[in-house]
């Protein structure tokens, strides 16, 4: 699905963001990308949006090699990512509903289908009732799901999440991360995601790729390992706020749109789906938030 080999990319101003960079990650995978700041990870997230072409070394996504790709096939290979960025960037003039059906209309996706995956995200992500509201209407973690839905109503095979919970408060940092999540889940959406809150990566224990100085410093199955981490335990303070907080991703409403559904029939099964007892339980002991 996305696969670095031998990748090393130098800027024109001598800066060597990476060095022999090789890494693959598979079909529905939700990786952590991590790393100090310069360490090289916007590189790589410039390299997968095809913003950036490699200095050598080979990059295929979705099938697509990069390295060789022409300027005219790069939108096509674009609308099969879903990205959500730090800054949100919603279009301030439209509502949360055209902001989300923006990235349809641009791909010339029929009115009907328009009319019929946008409310489908929206409520997917509780947003249902947001969308005649304008971005300065929202709070952040509303802007953010925003941009999330416009990620996900395209049924894209791949997300990648730049930095998505930098700009929001450290409570709503879970619920962003634990709706990729679900997603990736759910879906089987794959997730790549760039985050410096390294208690959400070993909150939820994911695959974890650490870049340092341009290197792949390590790249492990468990967001747990102790060398990502210094000084006291990170899961101190972390208390079960959550449980009575409102999810915002409710897998358990049956009305939802079946299999017919443009967003539904992407994920290869009804979506939503059954609460899983597990994640319930799970959920019950979420960080509360950090000290400053």
């Amino acid at each position: 699905m996305i696969e670095f080999a031998g990748v090393s990319k130098k800027y024109k101003n001598g800066t060597q963001a990476l060095k022999n960079i090789s890494f693959k990650v598979e079909k529905g995978e939700f990786v952590f990308v991590v790393g100090a700041s310069g360490a090289g990870k916007s590189t790589i997230i410039k390299t997968i949006l095809r913003e950036e072409i490699p200095t050598s070394g080979l990059v295929v996504v979705n099938g697509y090699n990069l390295s060789r790709m022409k300027r005219r096939h790069i939108p096509k290979y674009r609308r099969s990512l879903g990205i959500v960025f730090q800054d949100f960037r919603l279009i301030p003039n439209m509502t949360v509903y055209d902001n989300v059906a923006f990235s349809l209309r641009v791909t010339n996706v029929v009115s009907k289908e328009i009319r019929s995956r946008v409310p489908y995200c929206l409520k997917l992500l509780g947003l249902a009732h947001k969308a005649k509201c304008y971005p300065e209407q929202l709070s952040g973690g509303e802007q953010q799901r925003v941009a999330l839905a416009r990620a996900l109503v395209n049924n894209p095979s791949i997300i990648i999440a730049d930095e998505p919970t930098g700009n929001i408060d450290p409570e709503l940092s879970f619920e962003i991360v634990d709706l990729l999540s679900e997603i990736n889940i759910q879906c089987g959406t794959t997730i790549v995601m760039v985050t410096h809150e390294h208690e959400l990566v070993s909150y939820f224990n994911k695959r974890v790729i650490t870049i340092d100085d341009g290197v792949l410093l390590a790249d492990t199955r468990s967001g747990t390992a102790d060398y990502l981490f210094t000084g006291a335990d990170l899961m101190d303070g972390y208390s079960k706020t959550l449980s009575s907080r409102e999810k915002a991703i409710d897998f358990s409403d049956k009305a939802l749109p079946g299999p017919s559904d443009p967003c539904a029939t992407a994920c290869g099964a009804e979506f939503p789906v059954g609460r899983r007892p597990d994640r319930d339980k799970q959920r019950d002991c979420a960080p509360a938030g950090r000290k400053a």
